[in-house]
């Protein structure tokens, strides 16, 4: 499937969709760009007309808490069990990948990352953040970052409302 869309010059840009999910449709660029994720309705668009049953986070602070924060080495390709292993004891995963490859040819899906995230399969275990993970079966899994974001946002809100009256009260002492 291809989307076209038109960018600032008024030239076509074109889309041709590698992957959907429930909250939004992959897709790449003809050009030589990496894929990105463009959300669609479902997902990106914040229109009160798309929404209902709207009500305050009380409990901002109880589900940050539970989101199991994790550093971690990550790929570019989903590994199997036997290579997770093999990385796991500080080894390279990747190397029957890499047999018979022209001198050792490096490939982009050798690449290694070192990040700070989630791992969506622990969260998904977590009742009080399941609701950001979309499962995806045997498929990449998601975290849906953009709500623990809101969520952040709801909790430094509260610390800045509990400053402000703390420094009220300090100001009332002096």
């Amino acid at each position: 499937m291809f989307l076209r869309s038109t960018n600032k010059d008024g030239k076509y840009i074109q889309f041709r969709m590698i992957g959907a999910s429930s909250s939004g449709a992959y897709l790449e660029t003809d050009s030589t760009s990496s894929p990105s994720l463009i959300t669609t309705a479902a997902g990106n668009y914040s229109d009160d007309r798309l929404k209902f049953n709207e009500r305050e986070l009380e409990d901002a602070e109880s589900i940050v808490k539970k989101v199991p924060i994790r550093r971690y080495t990550k790929t570019q390709t989903p590994m199997t069990k036997d290579e997770e292993d093999i990385f796991e004891s500080g080894g390279d995963g990747f190397a029957k990948r890499k047999e018979g490859r022209k001198d050792n040819q490096k490939m982009p899906e050798d690449a290694l990352f070192e990040e700070v995230g989630v791992v969506a399969q622990d969260c998904y275990n977590v009742d009080a953040v399941k609701f950001m993970v979309e499962n995806n079966g045997e498929g990449l899994w998601q975290f849906r970052y953009d709500s623990l974001t809101c969520i952040n946002t709801r909790v430094l809100q509260r610390l800045l409302e509990r400053v402000e009256a703390l420094e009220a009260k300090v100001a009332e002492v002096q």
